[in-house]
């Protein structure tokens, strides 16, 4: 071997070396690149399956929330209708998909916070298992008594018969409607300057307005109203003092008052009650008087049943706001108001029966309105008796008028 031969062998060795040891970079290289790609793919990969999961996410919860919506706003559709609507749960009300609402369920809870106010709970769940809840507090609307242009409203029946007239006050210049949860009719020679309005199917008889029914039933108290009305009544008229025993003799009462007994009225005895529609007597007994004259200037609530019979007069003083009689009737008679004697016809005021009958017989003659809260009661205005409804009455007492939503949390 010649020492060139020698020559090129160590410089292709050492080629050979160099080529291998860059060979050796580009590898490092490559790899290393391809580590760099992987770990770049694999974030993206995370980051595009969290997006995608977000995305179902967020979209399970958007269908959920639709639907606990839906749920909310038929709470405020039935509390409009019956302030006493406690929900559909346990059941579930289950939707079909609409341009507006995904396919699935929701289920309400209503409970009471007091005597106007509910609290909702509204559970949405989508088809594909998306679910929310929604909390609200629901408001009832409170309306005056008396405002909403119904001379005679029933919870129960109407039955206007005999000679019975209802009129207004002026003559002509608005109308004195009746208005019924239940069966309504006017019959013989009866009038009534208004409209007839049935809930439970047409009403039938003469009205100078068509008769018509009713679209939704009318509101009246539930059991929470008319028990937080009657604790701030009894708490009012005991501030202003308390009478012990019972009133069957002459007498004048000046602002609110409690009556340890009934006010008992017979031959020429004369009772005032003064003191404007926002003083309150409260009666623990009864109100009876076959004699004698009753005139009422406050909220006047009688625990027992109010009686009116022969020549004596329940007289409704003049003022806003309007005076008031609210019967609660506890003694579960057949009969809460029986009002057969004769009243002052120049005045205005409100006869509220929350159990039992309201009956109207006789020679009475009464300027106001009469409601009867009694699902399984109503009104019956028989004989020779006269209801002449004023224009733009209205009382101290509010009354249930549908719900609103005041507040509204997501849990």
């Amino acid at each position: 071997m010649t020492n060139s031969e020698t020559i090129l062998s160590s410089a292709d060795v050492r080629c050979r070396r160099r080529s291998r040891r860059n060979s050796g970079y580009v590898t490092v290289i490559v790899l290393s690149f391809l580590v760099v790609f992987a770990v770049i793919m694999s974030s993206l990969a995370s980051l595009t399956t969290a997006q995608v999961r977000n995305s179902r996410q967020g979209l399970l919860r958007a269908k959920a929330l639709t639907l606990a919506e839906a749920g909310m706003d038929d709470a405020v559709h039935r509390l409009s209708l019956d302030v006493g609507y406690r929900g559909t749960s346990p059941s579930t009300t289950t939707l079909p998909e609409t341009t507006n609402v995904p396919f699935g369920t929701f289920k309400t809870t209503v409970t009471s916070v007091d005597a106007w106010t509910r609290k909702v709970v509204s559970e949405g769940v989508s088809a594909d298992k998306g679910s929310i809840t929604l909390t609200a507090i629901m408001t009832i609307k409170q309306v005056k008594l008396g405002a909403d242009r119904a001379a005679i409203k029933s919870n129960g029946t109407i039955d206007i018969n005999g000679t019975a007239n209802i009129l207004t006050i002026p003559l002509g210049t608005h109308i004195a409607n009746c208005t019924a949860n239940g069966d309504l009719s006017v019959g013989n020679n009866s009038v009534v300057d208004g409209a007839l309005s049935s809930y439970s199917g047409l009403p039938h008889g003469v009205g100078y307005v068509p008769n018509t029914r009713m679209e939704s039933p009318a509101q009246f108290f539930t059991d929470a109203m008319t028990a937080a009305m009657k604790q701030n009544w009894i708490a009012e008229a005991k501030a202003g003092g308390i009478w012990d025993g019972s009133i069957t003799s002459s007498a004048s009462i000046s602002g609110s008052r409690y009556i340890k007994g009934s006010i008992k009225l017979n031959g020429s005895k004369v009772v005032t009650l003064a003191g404007g529609g926002n003083s309150v007597v409260n009666v623990e007994g009864d109100g009876d008087h076959s004699g004698g004259v009753l005139t009422n200037g406050v909220t006047l609530v009688v625990k027992g049943t109010f009686s009116q019979t022969g020549q004596s007069v329940y007289r409704i003083t003049n003022g806003l706001p309007t005076p008031t009689l609210f019967v609660y009737n506890e003694t579960d008679k057949p009969v809460g108001i029986k009002i057969t004697g004769g009243s002052a016809t120049d005045a205005q005021g409100i006869i509220y029966g929350l159990n039992g009958d309201v009956n109207m017989a006789g020679g009475a003659n009464i300027a106001g309105a009469i409601y009867c809260g009694d699902p399984e009661g109503g009104v019956k205005a028989t004989g020779n008796f006269t209801l002449r409804y004023p224009l733009d009455m209205e009382s101290s007492i509010g009354a249930p008028g549908g719900a609103f939503v005041t507040q509204l949390l997501e849990l």
